[in-house]
């Protein structure tokens, strides 16, 4: 199970076009939600590598980046799948 100290060091992975390992996580779930008709289904998948501290401050950036895109969210559908993995 990956933790929060992996998730912190993704901040430091370089990595292009996102800039680090972490901005490309983030990227792909919102492209997961917006664009997947299985997009929650991939992101629960993703969510359940990873223990409940680094799920929930994931799931917390996924729902700003999507909120930044101008697309609607209804983020207790985000929430969820904190709980759900």
């Amino acid at each position: 199970m990956k933790t929060v100290e992996e998730l912190k060091a993704m901040k430091a992975q370089s990595g292009t076009p996102f800039g680090t390992a972490y901005n490309f996580l983030i990227a792909s779930l919102g492209n997961c939600y917006v664009s997947k008709s299985n997009g929650m289904d991939l992101i629960r998948n993703e969510l359940s590598d990873w223990d409940k501290e680094a799920r929930s401050l994931i799931v917390k950036a996924l729902i700003r980046e999507i909120r930044e895109t101008g697309v609607h969210i209804d983020s207790d559908d985000i929430m969820e799948l904190n709980a759900l993995v």
